[in-house]
């Protein structure tokens, strides 16, 4: 519709899947995977954990920026604060300024606060330009992502599916018997039914010692008849099973 949504920030991921689940707010946007950085973990696991659904998805173009005080300069800088992604995506920069300690903080937008407000000319944050300007910071160096193509997918959480014809990405999660071939045979449905694996991850089950969560995402939409016999020989061959969401894919 028209007219902006309002927008909410929350200290941690597990903080939005609550909001979402309470009803106190319609979506959350949360990270679930970085081209430099890999999968963020953490995300995976809640998202099964909450009864919530993908309704769609957003890839990013992400630049860092090393944000201090007005009056700071580089050399003064011993302590910097971040989310342990967007530090992992520094690393090089990091390892050129061994004098400076990183230290992981809840989120990118949480640390610049927290370095405005300490009023320490030795603090810095990592975040991006917005960033600085919401919390009156100066750039001290800016793009200092390892890889300069640097994109970060976010999902886009409800508290049910959004379900058009449109729709051509599915998320799943399931576990499989722990016994020789099983992974093997269930993902074999896929192929068997002329459907696109995009993405494969796995996941130890943290009630259930060396049993593995699977996450896929495949092509298709679930009023495909191929999708839903290839989906519910994967749910018959499954110990747990739980459909994540049908979307439309975002291409950056």
């Amino acid at each position: 519709g028209s007219g902006c949504a309002e927008l909410k920030k929350y200290l941690g991921f597990d903080d939005v899947l609550a909001a979402v689940a309470e009803g106190e707010i319609d979506y959350g946007v949360l990270p679930v995977e970085n081209s430099t950085a890999g999968d963020v973990l953490e995300v995976s696991d809640l998202i099964v954990r909450y009864n919530l659904y993908i309704v769609g998805e957003h890839t990013l173009r992400i630049r860092h920026n090393l944000l201090g005080l007005p009056d700071a300069e580089i050399s003064d800088i011993t302590q910097v604060y971040s989310h342990i992604q967007a530090l992992n995506q520094c690393r090089q920069y990091l390892k050129k300024h061994p004098g400076i300690e990183d230290i992981p903080y809840a989120n990118t937008a949480l640390a610049a606060e927290y370095v405005a407000k300490k009023g320490d000319i030795h603090l810095a944050s990592i975040g991006s330009i917005r960033c600085s300007e919401l919390y009156n910071l100066k750039v001290l160096a800016s793009d200092i992502q390892t890889v300069k193509n640097n994109f970060t997918r976010f999902i886009i959480i409800a508290k049910h599916m959004e379900l058009s014809a449109s729709c051509n990405k599915i998320s799943i999660a399931f576990s499989t018997a722990h016994s020789s071939g099983s992974l093997h045979s269930v993902l074999s449905h896929f192929a068997y039914n002329g459907l696109n694996l995009v993405k494969i991850q796995s996941r130890p089950r943290l009630d259930e010692p060396w049993e593995y969560l699977f996450f896929v995402d495949i092509e298709g939409n679930l009023e495909d008849a191929n999708v839903l016999i290839a989906l519910g020989r994967v749910r018959s061959q499954s110990s747990f099973f739980k459909l994540l969401g049908n979307y439309i894919h975002h291409e950056q």
